[in-house]
């Protein structure tokens, strides 16, 4: 029931409150409460770099998906292995020079137009970013800082943790990062 709850709130970024009973009695009662978000709190530009990277990386996915694929650009700004900019590390170049099509996030150099073509799909981004870059929603991918599609097999995972499966994605993190 716990694990239903906590999922819950993290879908419908809630917040849950136990507070005791005026009765007296031993008895909790839970309150809902939804968190107020200001458009001013979050640098718009910020924003457009969080949402786009939700939105071309896991439009597809489920809400949950496209939040964790938020905490992995926000677990990249956290860490002294990446830009400390949302808008740095999702427009990373590619760290192999030798492939300039290998950038951190792969829609980002695919050559294809990066164009928004649901605009539902888009709001429900900007919804996430926001939510996700003023720390409102828990990290559910347990500090991943990295991630791949399961139909692919990059290099890189060998030498990772594998910290969670959500929808398509896989989910990784470097040991060094475990606290």
């Amino acid at each position: 029931m716990r694990t239903l709850l906590g999922v819950l709130a993290l879908c419908l970024s809630f917040s849950l409150v136990v507070v005791p009973s005026e009765a007296g009695d031993t008895t909790d009662v839970i309150i809902i409460k939804v968190p107020v978000i200001r458009k001013n709190l979050v640098n718009k530009e910020e924003l457009n770099c969080m949402a786009s990277n939700i939105y071309f990386e896991a439009s597809t996915q489920s809400r949950i998906g496209k939040i964790a694929v938020a905490q992995v650009t926000m677990n990249r700004v956290r860490s002294p292995e990446f830009p400390n900019s949302v808008c740095k590390v999702v427009y990373q170049g590619p760290q192999v020079p030798k492939n300039r099509k290998l950038c951190q996030f792969s829609w980002y150099c695919d050559g294809k137009p990066d164009v928004v073509r649901n605009k539902r799909v888009w709001r429900e981004c900007i919804y996430i970013a926001k939510h996700v870059i003023l720390g409102g929603v828990p990290d559910i991918t347990l500090k991943s800082t990295h991630y791949h599609a399961n139909y692919v097999k990059p290099w890189w995972a060998k030498k990772m943790k594998l910290t969670m499966r959500l929808g398509d994605h896989i989910f990784y993190r470097q040991d060094k990062y475990v606290q």
